[in-house]
């Protein structure tokens, strides 16, 4: 078959195939960042018999995830400065309740910095590529403008100089990405509930059929926490839901575990 003409029109724009494509990446299973070692509480749940329903945890979870990490990952993507970054992570950090889920956060916010310094970023800045203009419009030296300064976010966290929060790798890494902040909003609550679901089949609590339609039936209660999450700063991050941390935290002691969390 015959090469389409070059001057045929793109099916996407360039800027949309480009986000649409990272996108696809992130919900891909094989992105190695550790997503699918994390459970959430729910392996402590169902071990000690506390899930009474699925369904309502996966919206207690849901719920809360949204309101204790969006306006941190808003914030990571608005930030500026490597200054502004750093106290992010250090004012999320002190929003740590529990020891495992400080634990996997720090493990996926640094697997995911490594995914885009060793897959996206050129080892020579000069030739990485240019952020999205938001990136660019800080002012001062310390402008947080170019994939060196993502590296020494990395670095720092390396160092054990800055806790490297998911959330706040997340928000920040997004944004050179040239991802939307409505989108990377979007994805992180997606990604949380499938991580869930996929939790909840290995540990042979609901069916893969059954775990999809739980997925799709949470579509409208993320776009709901958007709405009323999305534009919240920071001092209003809480926790909906103690008994789920209070479950992430007896996580280690559990006898036996399939899940880091």
């Amino acid at each position: 078959m015959e090469a389409s003409d070059s001057k045929d029109p793109p099916y996407f724009s360039r800027d949309d195939q480009a986000e649409t494509w990272i996108l696809y990446q992130l919900a891909d299973s094989a992105l190695p960042t550790g997503g699918f070692v994390v459970s959430s509480g729910l392996e402590c749940l169902e071990q000690v018999g506390l899930l009474s329903s699925l369904p309502q945890f996966l919206q207690s979870s849901v719920d809360t995830y949204a309101r204790s990490n969006l306006p941190f990952v808003a914030a990571a993507y608005d930030a500026n400065s490597r200054e502004a970054l750093y106290h992010l992570d250090d004012i999320y950090d002190a929003y740590q309740v529990n020891g495992v889920g400080r634990r996997a956060s720090m493990a996926q916010g640094l697997a995911l910095l490594n995914l885009y310094c060793k897959s996206y970023a050129s080892p020579d800045p000069r030739a990485s590529p240019t952020p999205p203009p938001q990136v660019q419009q800080g002012e001062g030296e310390d402008t947080f403008g170019d994939t060196g300064r993502l590296r020494a976010f990395r670095d720092s966290i390396r160092d054990t100089r800055s806790p490297g929060h998911h959330a706040i790798a997340f928000g920040v890494t997004a944004r050179f990405w040239g991802i939307r902040r409505e989108r990377v909003l979007h994805a992180f609550l997606f990604l949380h509930a499938r991580s869930l679901l996929s939790a909840a089949v290995r540990l042979n609590i609901v069916g893969p059929y059954a775990a999809q339609r739980e997925l799709d039936k949470l579509r409208h209660i993320v776009n709901s926490l958007l709405i009323e999450c999305s534009h919240l700063p920071i001092d209003q991050a809480l926790t909906s839901a103690p008994l789920l941390d209070l479950a992430q935290g007896a996580h280690d002691r559990l006898f036996t575990r399939l899940f880091n969390s």
